[in-house]
């Protein structure tokens, strides 16, 4: 029921754990975006995720019992400054166990 071969194909939300499972159940507006309703189930738990159908950004998850939830608000979707992704000036890069020194 729950299993969908497209789950892996997706750029949305990704799931590594095998025991997480996705099924489409529809399309909704939230927050004035058109997004794709997931029902989700890790293990014992349930919840539905909307997912926006262009950008493929997460816009809120609730628990299937009302009780947990979690919205994006303001997401600015672009690309992100270079700066972003340098290291620290103080970086150093070592390659095995024997190069960390305990303080």
């Amino acid at each position: 029921m729950w299993k969908n071969p497209s789950w892996r194909r997706t750029n949305c939300s990704r799931v590594s754990d095998k025991n997480a499972e996705r099924e489409l159940v529809g399309t909704e507006t939230v927050q004035a975006q058109s997004c794709n309703k997931y029902q989700v189930a890790v293990k014992d738990r349930v919840f539905y995720f909307w997912v926006n159908k262009s950008t493929q950004t997460p816009v809120q998850i609730l628990s299937i019992d009302n009780q947990t939830r979690i919205e994006w608000k303001n997401v600015q979707v672009g690309l992100q400054p270079a700066d972003l992704f340098k290291p620290p000036a103080d970086f150093q890069k070592f390659t095995g166990a024997s190069e960390v020194q305990v303080q």
